[in-house]
């Protein structure tokens, strides 16, 4: 399955969590549900193994079980884009050869963490998968968790040097930055939204989408919301997502996948398990997402059993 990131067929990806039972094992009926209950509301990829399935408290096993089952259960019917990320790129190449990846369509390479290089290394590290990693692949910018922020200039001669990079997920938050990477990215390279709290902005920029954390729990909205915005319905689309604005604060407040975990908790589909040093959210945010979840009426939306 071919997957054109640019396309508004992709304009929603979601980023799956890694369910827990009480025993902190994977929860792969929990995991079930949430994937069936995403396509049954029009999600339209997956982001396999990122930073909301906690894959740095994961065990290699752990990586290659979970990239498995979710190939078997979405059985080709979304396509599927795995998270790669660490500081080694030796050592991220090396884990690709070693993970299932028949049934995914790009893999998701977050930029090198805590030893913040500089942009001729971030340059330096996409040319190295670039040259070792066999499929599309999306670089990912998020310096409030790497410490490094992949400026403009470093972007585009990735989207124009690198024939394998694809595209780039986009989590700053600054949407000056975001303005000025779509106004001079080649007309094949999209870039992507990786900020649930600016995804409509972005889109009316002229974004391609959003990897959201919030639309596993609302994807049927969420998708309704970035629509609107890519169709340039403002008034609409800003609306929408003045509706969900809260329950989208609940799911960082007190970090990522804590929020998510909680808000999925509260819809049944998931127990709200974290492994140290990652916490469950707290009484004040379990009330604030009961809250907001009430609002929205997401109780009374179908779960699959």
């Amino acid at each position: 399955m071919h997957i054109n990131l640019r396309s508004e067929n992709y304009s929603l990806g979601v980023a799956l969590p890694t369910p827990y039972d009480n025993h902190l094992n994977i929860d792969f009926i929990a995991l079930k549900n949430i994937i069936e209950f995403n396509i049954a509301q029009g999600v339209q990829y997956f982001i396999v193994l990122g930073t909301t399935a906690e894959t740095p408290l994961l065990s290699f096993n752990e990586k290659v079980e979970i990239a498995r089952f979710v190939a078997e259960e979405v059985s080709g019917r979304v396509p599927l884009v795995l998270g790669l990320g660490g500081i080694n790129p030796q050592q991220v190449c090396q884990e690709y050869r070693e993970l299932p990846t028949d049934a995914y369509q790009a893999v998701l390479c977050v930029t090198p963490y805590y030893i913040r290089p500089s942009q001729e290394g971030l340059f330096a590290y996409y040319q190295y998968l670039n040259m070792h990693i066999d499929m599309p692949i999306v670089a990912y910018n998020v310096p409030a968790r790497t410490g490094v922020h992949m400026q403009v200039e470093t972007v585009l001669r990735i989207a124009n040097e690198l024939d394998k990079v694809i595209a780039i997920k986009e989590a700053s938050g600054d949407l000056e930055h975001f303005s000025r990477l779509i106004d001079q990215v080649p007309s094949n390279f999209a870039v992507i939204s990786g900020d649930d709290s600016t995804a409509v902005y972005s889109e009316l920029l002229g974004a391609h989408g959003v990897i959201s954390v919030a639309a596993a729990a609302i994807p049927d909205q969420f998708s309704k919301m970035m629509s609107l915005a890519r169709k340039g319905e403002r008034s609409k689309s800003i609306e929408l997502f003045n509706q969900l604005e809260e329950l989208i604060a609940c799911t960082s407040v007190e970090g990522n996948p804590t929020g998510i975990k909680a808000v999925l908790n509260e819809l049944e589909l998931c127990s709200s398990a974290l492994r140290i040093p990652l916490i469950e959210a707290s009484s004040v945010l379990r009330q604030k997402i009961k809250t907001a979840c009430n609002e929205i009426k997401l109780f009374s939306l179908p779960h699959i059993a």
